[in-house]
């Protein structure tokens, strides 16, 4: 990650939340913590667009019977004040409230992930020329660390964003890998294919994982291919899904004979889903 600005809140939603400023972590483990953590998770995350009050409160307090919620609120607000105080954060009004809206006062600079990794994909989607495109999206990818935020799993406005940074992320893999192809950049490729699975790791460690026809498909496609290529052929698996092929001593004809060979075998059965290839030569 960049050096951060001096004076500004650094915040990571990928993967283990947390909250810093001038390196001192603010977001404390403790469960009556939770309610800051969750509070400003939100508010900086929506710091410009804002986000409902009610949307904060539903969060922080749910189906709880609480007597007065407007003072609970305001307690809450008070509480996150004097932490960020503590913390060394400059004393101010850190949240601007305004029509039944919540914003983060501009005035703390704010440093967020998952705002740069969707900075980065958006700067390789305008690059000019792949070079460029593709170190953008090197950048991006390795700016993606884990699920976005861990915690909120069961809430529906993050669940919506978990997913819409993951699909993201994927297509930046997507995107890297055809790139470092058409470069014969293997060995990078490898490294991506890599942490991506890395990462697809972590998915599956708290829950999330792909459905078992899925699995099942690729388990049949790794087959297929160990079925039909040579004992003096070389194969490497570099994510899921993906494979690197290479077949010795081989011309351009019998290389699609191959994959016509892994197709029918892939394909066997109920088995619909396609297998897409690229071929090139090494000399």
């Amino acid at each position: 990650m960049e050096q951060e600005k001096a004076g500004a809140l650094v915040v990571k939603m990928f993967g283990s939340f947390s909250l810093l400023y001038n390196g001192k972590s603010l977001s404390g483990q403790k469960t009556a913590e939770s309610q800051f953590i969750y509070l400003m998770q939100m508010v900086l995350h929506h710091r410009k667009k804002g986000i409902s009050r009610a949307a904060v409160e539903e969060v922080l307090f749910g189906d709880r019977d609480i007597e007065d919620p407007r003072h609970a609120f305001r307690s809450v607000l008070y509480n996150a004040k004097k932490k960020l105080e503590r913390g060394g954060c400059p004393r101010a009004d850190y949240f601007i409230q305004r029509n039944g809206m919540i914003f983060w006062n501009e005035a703390i600079p704010v440093e967020e992930d998952a705002e740069k990794f969707e900075q980065l994909y958006a700067k390789a989607r305008g690059a000019q020329d792949n070079e460029e495109r593709l170190q953008f999206l090197l950048q991006a990818c390795h700016t993606y660390t884990g699920e976005f935020p861990e915690m909120y799993a069961g809430i529906l406005w993050a669940a919506a964003e978990g997913r819409r940074y993951r699909a993201m992320f994927y297509r930046c893999v997507e995107e890297i890998v055809e790139l470092l192809r058409d470069k014969q950049d293997y060995m990078t490729m490898q490294e991506v294919g890599l942490y991506a699975d890395t990462v697809e790791r972590y998915f599956e460690e708290r829950g999330l994982k792909p459905s078992q026809r899925l699995m099942d498909s690729l388990r049949q496609l790794g087959e297929a291919i160990l079925h039909f290529i040579r004992r003096s052929d070389v194969v490497n698996r570099y994510g899921k899904g993906q494979y690197l092929i290479l077949l010795l001593n081989i011309s351009l004809e019998n290389c699609k004979v191959v994959q016509k060979r892994i197709d029918g075998m892939f394909r066997s059965g109920r088995q619909r889903t396609g297998v897409k290839y690229h071929v090139s030569s090494t000399l």
